[in-house]
């Protein structure tokens, strides 16, 4: 079902009532709904797993670049240039890394808008509170954090879709903020040092903020799998219960013919 909202024009003697831009609305089922829901998942996916490898490689290169400077010849190693490049490497793993938070709050947002889960009247009320208090179209980085750190202190808590959704936001916010973003402030920081010994505990701590990266990723690729794996299942199970339902309808009618 389409329907198109808008242009309601002034009406004389009825305040409240304004001009607005036509709005298309789809209304779909709730089964259609989670397919795309599950569609949308199954894309970022794939963007994860682009995500996963390209963090690999850089990991790689910074942990080189450490072990060229606990080399016999350490005043050798880890060249501006190369330094430079390995940061240019990491801010694009922070720039991918920074774009999986956005889809999935769109989606968590989309799924507590429709109201498809009963169970998450609160996290609803909580995400309509902070997001309102915004009129800038830009994703909102520091509010959704801070929703999501209040979901993950227990609001979140229970089986329920969207709270699965919102473990799959914290640990995207989580990525880029707290492991991507600290990597590449890490590198700079090495790629703007003289001391040899001050670039290699930057090298360090970038190499490990990676592997945080690296470990919180991994687990959003299983979450992801998991979630897919499950909604498959769902899917399945629901046209096995509408075939079943048809069937037994058609046996009835036949049994009443006869």
């Amino acid at each position: 079902v389409v329907l198109l909202l808008g242009d309601a024009g002034f009406r004389e003697g009825e305040e409240g009532l304004g001009r607005s831009t036509w709005v298309r609305v789809r209304v779909v089922s709730t089964e259609e709904f989670l397919r795309r829901v599950q569609d949308r998942l199954a894309r970022l996916r794939m963007r994860v797993t682009e995500l996963e490898e390209l963090q690999r490689q850089k990991q790689r290169l910074t942990r080189e670049l450490i072990e060229s400077l606990e080399s016999d010849a350490p005043e050798l190693a880890a060249t501006a240039t190369e330094l430079n490049a390995v940061l240019a490497g990491q801010r694009r793993v922070g720039g991918d890394a920074e774009a999986v938070a956005p889809e999935l709050a769109a989606i968590t947002e989309s799924v507590l808008y429709a109201r498809v889960d009963d169970k998450a009247a609160l996290l609803l009320e909580q995400m309509d509170a902070a997001l309102a208090r915004h009129i800038d179209r830009r994703f909102q980085y520091e509010t959704w954090r801070d929703l999501s750190l209040g979901w993950r202190r227990g609001a979140a808590g229970g089986p329920g879709l969207a709270a699965q959704l919102a473990r799959l936001l914290d640990l995207g916010l989580t990525i880029g903020l707290e492991d991507c973003r600290p990597a590449s402030d890490a590198l700079e920081q090495a790629g703007q040092s003289v001391d040899l010994t001050a670039i290699h505990a930057a090298l360090v701590a970038a190499s490990e903020h990676q592997a945080r990266a690296l470990t919180n990723i991994e687990d959003l690729l299983g979450r992801l799998a998991e979630w897919d794996n499950f909604q498959s299942i769902l899917s399945l199970t629901r046209d096995i219960l509408s075939r079943q339902k048809a069937l037994m309808d058609r046996t009835k009618r036949q049994v009443r013919e006869k």
